[in-house]
């Protein structure tokens, strides 16, 4: 069992994230995604910034749920703090239309908890073969939520960003294809080097939780009523 230590924080604040595009602010394209490691299902890319020591992570793998059912996992955010590492508080704060403002709160082992505001969006999109893909982006909440009720026990964190996005494995539908990208800086001294090492190590945990969580009835599509 993988030990969570002070690197992964960057990867438990990007966990208990909502689930940015794919070239944000600070990753121009001259910066290509690397593959880092793969570890069973899961390939774990990484990327060089301008704005920071932080790499850009990605993660693309097969999850053994249907994309739709998993969407509905990561786009519940209200859910986060029962099944994802470290999540102490999640709270929805608004909701209008497909996008929500949500806090979320994060205690990892050994160090200062770290909280935040950030803005999630539904940009799941249709392709044009009639593939539907479900899509969460996330980003930190407008300027004006970075000193909303500051508490003195957590560091606020003020840059989070990236996205889930599912698509159904086309030789099995009860499976999706899965790619996640995070950035975050979570403050604190923490030195970069041993945020980017506990990133990429954690995302395969991240994965598993989510997959573990899709398979809870609640999830689940509803049946179709009976004729």
């Amino acid at each position: 069992m993988m030990k969570w230590g002070p690197g992964l924080l960057v990867c438990a604040l990007c966990a208990a994230a909502p689930g940015g595009a794919d070239e944000p602010v600070g990753a121009p394209k001259k910066h290509k995604w690397v593959l880092d490691h793969k570890d069973d299902n899961i390939a774990v890319y990484v990327r060089e910034r301008d704005d920071s020591g932080i790499e850009d992570v990605k993660a693309v793998g097969l999850l053994n749920a249907p994309a739709d059912v998993l969407m509905r996992v990561v786009e519940r955010v209200g859910d986060y703090d029962e099944f994802i590492p470290f999540t102490a508080e999640a709270t929805v704060i608004q909701k209008k239309g497909m996008v929500q403002l949500v806090y979320q709160r994060v205690d990892a082992p050994f160090l200062d908890e770290r909280d935040y505001y950030a803005t999630v969006t539904d940009k799941s999109y249709t392709r044009k073969d009639g593939t539907r893909v479900y899509r969460s982006d996330w980003s930190s909440a407008p300027a004006s939520y970075w000193k909303k009720n500051l508490r003195k026990d957590c560091i606020r964190v003020t840059v989070v960003d990236g996205y889930w996005e599912f698509e159904p494995y086309k030789p099995d539908p009860k499976k999706a294809i899965a790619r996640y990208r995070l950035f975050t800086d979570p403050g604190g001294a923490i030195p970069d080097w041993v945020l980017n090492a506990g990133s990429k190590r954690a995302l395969p945990l991240i994965f598993e939780a989510v997959e573990k969580q899709a398979q809870l009835p609640q999830y689940q599509a509803p049946k179709p009523a009976a004729p």
